[in-house]
């Protein structure tokens, strides 16, 4: 099954091609992906928009994490990140007040 499920490419008057991807939070951050897999993505998408990030609590770290880290890749390498989630983004990660961490 692949993993978008809608892919548009454009070119802009004399600009190169960049193509823009729609993906599901639960087809990319809760696959056993890794920061190479979130690099050859950026690679190849300009712009991608995630759709339908949840709340991420303690229970959910591996998912956090990997969200996480495809944000740093996709910052890191300038590309273009849209993302509905179900709450502000500075209230997508719960923090558990009980780890002494």
């Amino acid at each position: 099954e692949r993993p978008f499920f809608r892919r548009r490419t454009t070119t802009t008057s004399g600009e190169k091609e960049s193509a823009a991807a729609f993906v599901d939070f639960d087809r990319l951050c809760r696959a056993p992906l890794s920061a190479a897999d979130y690099a050859a993505l950026a690679d190849r998408y300009d712009v991608l928009f995630l759709d339908n990030v949840p709340r991420l609590s303690p229970e959910r770290h591996d998912e956090a994490r990997r969200f996480l880290t495809f944000v740093d890749v996709f910052y890191d390498r300038g590309n273009l990140l849209g993302i509905h989630a179900a709450a502000p983004i500075d209230d997508l990660l719960l923090v558990d007040d009980d780890d002494d961490d």
